[in-house]
């Protein structure tokens, strides 16, 4: 599933409080963020990713949620492989 909003702390937030809700839930939900070059990992349940197509990429294998910009969602539609339907 992937997640956006206008702001990586925004998309941050929400990802740490699915963590959070599920792990309160005794269920486990593996959540990814893509995030700028200059973001430092920080403590907490998301994986952070720098690159797009391998934060893409690990959508079903390595993360269950992922977080991003509309700019992560744009260049992998680009590329003609997703299709959004709004």
């Amino acid at each position: 599933m992937g997640v956006t909003a206008n702001s990586h702390k925004v998309i941050r937030n929400l990802l740490d409080e699915v963590a959070a809700q599920a792990a309160a839930a005794g269920e486990t939900v593996r959540v990814g963020a893509k995030v700028g070059e200059r973001d430092e990992e920080g403590p907490g349940p998301v994986r952070l990713f720098t690159d797009n197509e391998e934060a893409l990429a690990a959508i079903g294998p390595n993360v269950d949620v992922l977080g991003g910009t509309a700019w992560l969602w744009r260049a992998r539609t680009r590329r003609g492989r997703w299709t959004c339907s709004w």
